[in-house]
């Protein structure tokens, strides 16, 4: 029962997932990407075509969004990711229709300390 509503993600009622987060007033959104290559299924020289198996990791700041009960292993604060806006990325040089794509994980990193408890928000 301590566990009642304890989920991670607090959104305003006038948040739309749909709208990027305001990006800073000197710029644009930073996006930082890390690509991680995992291996060559395919490296057909005749035809100048490479197949590459590799993972994405993009990570930005949305100061719209509020969390709670995260826990210190980003690993572990897992949320919907449609629940919040996330980037598109496409591959315009990819061999469609042969890309294939697996669902995304979306999962938050505590920044900073944790704010302490408050008694007077115990529910029964």
């Amino acid at each position: 029962s301590d566990e009642t509503d304890c989920g991670k993600l607090l959104r305003p009622s006038e948040y739309l997932a749909v709208l990027p987060p305001p990006a800073p007033k000197d710029g644009p959104l930073p996006l930082n990407m890390t690509i991680t290559v995992e291996g060559f299924s395919e490296i057909n020289i005749r035809d100048m075509k490479l197949t590459i198996d590799f993972s994405t990791n993009i990570s930005w700041f949305d100061q719209r969004l509020q969390y709670q009960n995260l826990k210190s292993l980003a690993d572990l604060n897992h949320i919907e990711a449609s629940s919040i806006w996330n980037p598109t990325i496409e591959f315009l040089n990819a061999d469609f229709p042969y890309i294939y794509t697996t669902d995304p994980t979306l999962v938050v990193n505590r920044a900073v300390d944790p704010v302490p408890d408050d008694p007077q928000l115990f529910r029964r």
